[in-house]
């Protein structure tokens, strides 16, 4: 798959630096045996093409990267409060998680988060947010609850490394994962909690 443009294109010290997102991109296409190729001319625009397997089959481990079978999956019903302020990635993962049987409860960024939980504390089990987001990072939305009292559980989603300081009762969930390590995590999380 080939995506571009004819903007103004990134110099090399542009494409060695931090914040495009391009090494979660990477290690993603990478977990998936595939590869990325950048390619990008300053004033001209920039290429990104993605080479995949042509068949990635559920009975073949070696190219899914899951052994396990998909029956014993970690299921939940419990309502969770899901915080990103990417449409795209916030769509993907509340059909997921209401495919795994929970409730869910969307918010766009910190700030709405923050209202979401006030308004719906007492249903809400488990909160799922990513750190970079606008207004409000995931890190200053926990202080806050935690600061009004909060202790449900918190899985915070961030492709940062190291730089996030955990929170007590939060669980750090390192990009890229999979759905059945997103999954394990909650499930652990909120059985913690009971």
């Amino acid at each position: 798959m080939t995506v571009s443009d004819n903007g103004v294109g990134m110099s090399p010290e542009v494409r060695k630096g931090t914040g495009l997102g391009l090494s979660t991109a990477y290690a993603i296409v990478e977990r998936h045996h595939g590869w990325l190729d950048c390619r990008s001319t300053v004033g001209q625009g920039t290429e990104f093409r993605l080479f995949l397997p042509l068949l990635a089959t559920e009975t073949d481990p070696s190219l899914t990267g899951d052994t396990e079978s998909r029956e014993d999956e970690y299921r939940g019903t419990e309502t969770v409060l899901l915080i990103d302020d990417e449409q795209v990635v916030r769509s993907s993962v509340a059909r997921a998680l209401r495919q795994h049987g929970y409730e869910v409860l969307e918010a766009d960024d910190g700030q709405s988060g923050l209202s979401a939980y006030r308004s719906h504390a007492a249903q809400i089990g488990i909160i799922v947010l990513d750190e970079s987001m606008p207004r409000m990072s995931g890190s200053e939305l926990i202080a806050q609850i935690r600061s009004e009292g909060a202790v449900v559980p918190v899985v915070l989603m961030t492709g940062l490394g190291g730089l996030v300081e955990p929170f007590p009762g939060t669980r750090i969930l390192h990009k890229p994962f999979t759905m059945r390590e997103f999954s394990k995590a909650l499930r652990e999380e909120l059985e913690k909690a009971v």
